[in-house]
């Protein structure tokens, strides 16, 4: 798989936490921001889709739970 490389700004306080989280899931830094980049594409391209299809008006099943 080819890769690239990308530069960004974030917070000491984001830095602190994604080092502590690479270091609990014993992985390096930049594999954690690769999974986070891809679960941030995979829920708002999945998002987007749906909201795509209800503006087309695609009949969709609506599930709805009433409290007891």
């Amino acid at each position: 798989m080819k890769t690239t490389s990308v530069t960004i700004n974030i917070s000491a306080e984001l830095e602190s936490r994604l080092k502590a989280l690479a270091e609990r899931m014993e992985k390096p830094v930049e594999e954690v921001l690769a999974l986070a980049l891809a679960e941030y594409a995979d829920t708002w391209e999945d998002h987007l889709d749906t909201v795509d299809a209800l503006k087309e008006g695609d009949d969709r099943v609506q599930v709805a739970v009433n409290d007891p």
